[in-house]
């Protein structure tokens, strides 16, 4: 990549990181700061764009600046970067709580449902407990009955009327319990059916709720990575916030000082105007300069070029056009 490209590239890329690092602060300033939006807009606006211009100033003339100045600008911009990262966090975790709000809403609403449809199971178990309860106890009495109308059937084989009577008697009250019993387990499976179905409404309703969820849907992923790491949700996204923060406008104050140290490389390796003009113009005055032919005349001119030339000058103008002059002069 050519050189200059790469140079707009940087320069680009930084002021925007810088610019979208500054939208973001001055968001999250302005609703920390509610009550003095456009105020918090100005004055963050500013102190962003002076952040840059320091970086700027403190790179390129940090020699030349004074120790005080130095460390004062230094710190500054150290402040300047903290209070960029804090309007981020609160920009981001404004943004995290509104989600976070409408999961923990759909959450509290499913958990209720699940609460109940717990509570249904449990007496759908009791039910069903009773009626196993019942049940076993009609064919119990079923196998009582039975036994007693046998006593009954050998009882009139045998002409024991008064021992048939009593069984008789025996086996009625048997029958009265067995059919209470069965009426009971009827009672009791009607109401196992309706709380069947009620359960198996709930069942809909928190599916439905799941899916319509859509802030379990946004944080799914971090969800999942909390369950991972065995943390809190809260703790999952703080520490990915604090992850952005750290690149964020460190890296745009990075690559603006690059960007910087390119410019200031460019103007060190381009020849300056100023020292080309001079040689061409002293080469111009050894060229239109007439060659003196006495030595009154040579000394005058050693004498009036001592004060004009450098001793220790690099140009060869004045050896190739008056060597003998041009040694005279370096002695």
């Amino acid at each position: 990549m050519n050189n200059r490209i790469l140079k707009f590239t940087i320069g680009f890329t930084a002021l925007l990181l810088a610019v979208v690092a500054a939208y973001f602060s001055i968001s999250g300033l302005a609703k920390l700061f509610a009550g003095s939006g456009i105020a918090i807009l100005v004055m963050a606006g500013t102190l962003e764009f002076s952040k840059l211009i320091t970086v700027s100033y403190v790179y390129r003339y940090w020699n030349a600046t004074s120790l005080v100045l130095r460390y004062y600008l230094l710190i500054a911009i150290s402040i300047l970067m903290m209070i960029t990262s804090l309007g981020i966090y609160g920009f981001l975790t404004s943004g995290y709580q509104k989600t976070k709000t409408s999961f923990d809403l759909s959450n509290t609403s499913i958990l209720t449902l699940q609460n109940k449809k717990e509570a249904v199971d449990n007496k759908i178990q009791s039910l069903s407990d009773k009626i196993t309860i019942s049940n076993n106890r009609i064919q119990t009495l079923t196998n009582q009955r039975t036994n007693v109308e046998r006593r009954i059937d050998k009882s009139f084989d045998s002409d024991k009327f008064n021992v048939s009577n009593k069984q008789t008697t025996i086996a009625s009250n048997i029958e009265r319990d067995i059919n209470k019993l069965s009426s009971d387990v009827d009672i009791l499976t009607n109401e196992k059916l309706l709380l069947m179905d009620s359960s198996s409404n709930l069942t809909t309703l928190i599916t439905q709720n799941t899916i319509s969820n859509l802030g379990a849907t946004e944080l799914g992923p971090l969800v999942y990575i909390a369950n991972i790491l065995s943390i809190s949700i809260d703790k999952a996204v703080n520490f990915l916030i604090l992850l952005f923060i750290f690149v964020f406008d460190p890296l745009a104050i990075a690559l603006w000082i690059v960007f910087n140290k390119m410019n200031t490389n460019i103007s060190i390796n381009t020849p300056s105007n100023s020292s080309t003009e001079s040689k061409i113009q002293l080469d111009s005055e050894f060229i239109n300069t007439d060659i003196p032919s006495s030595d009154l005349e040579q000394k005058e001119l050693i004498s009036t070029i001592q004060s004009d030339i450098p001793i220790e000058t690099n140009d060869n103008s004045a050896r190739e056009f008056f060597p003998k002059l041009y040694n005279d002069v370096r002695n």
